[in-house]
């Protein structure tokens, strides 16, 4: 008899045991951080990562967008300008400012490309809007012609003229046929 005790006891401590270990009662005291130093968890699993597309321009809508503003240049047609303005406009809609550097480059190349366009095609105010983007999307960058005139100046004195006086005019740099045209410009609307 002594054994069969013996078991109900142990049985009934290991019962006992156990259940003060896995208690699910709340406590009050909770550890609260005291700075905003990250505090990594060693018992978390590690957090698998999700995929991730990686970022690509659309190569065929940038083919489609530059055969356009090839046949807008051949046959000066505003129209064309504007429709290739457009269609740059979409290929380059999707993008955030984090993007490789290389892709960075040919998106800033088009978006460039259809604010010209939108210029050429008549449409000012959608020159100026797409401006704005693009000096946000890519703060404190600039890119260069062929004649290492700046498309931020360029655009600059295209699309906002009258916000440039005689000293401001002199420090753009601009091709010196857009800056004679402005000097011009500015003479008549004067005299």
């Amino acid at each position: 008899m002594k054994t069969h005790q013996f078991i109900y006891l142990t049985l009934a401590t290991s019962i006992v045991l156990l259940t003060g270990c896995s208690s699910t009662t709340p406590t009050s005291k909770t550890v609260q951080p005291i700075s905003n130093v990250a505090v990594l968890d060693v018992n978390a699993q590690e957090k698998q990562p999700e995929y991730v597309q990686p970022v690509t321009l659309d190569e065929n809508c940038k083919h489609n967008a530059l055969a356009l503003d090839n046949a807008a240049r051949t046959s000066r047609s505003t129209a064309q300008y504007l429709a290739s303005a457009r269609l740059l406009s979409n290929c380059i809609s999707d993008f955030s400012h984090k993007m490789p550097l290389q892709l960075s480059q040919n998106v800033m190349q088009l978006h460039a490309l259809s604010i010209f366009n939108y210029i050429k095609g008549g449409d000012v105010s959608q020159a100026k809007i797409a401006f704005v983007q693009f000096k946000s999307a890519f703060p404190g960058q600039d890119l260069y012609f062929n004649d290492y005139t700046s498309l931020i100046d360029t655009a600059t004195a295209l699309l906002e003229p009258s916000t440039i006086n005689e000293q401001q005019m002199v420090s753009l740099n601009i091709s010196t046929q857009l800056r004679d045209e402005l000097k011009r410009r500015q003479y008549w609307l004067n005299h």
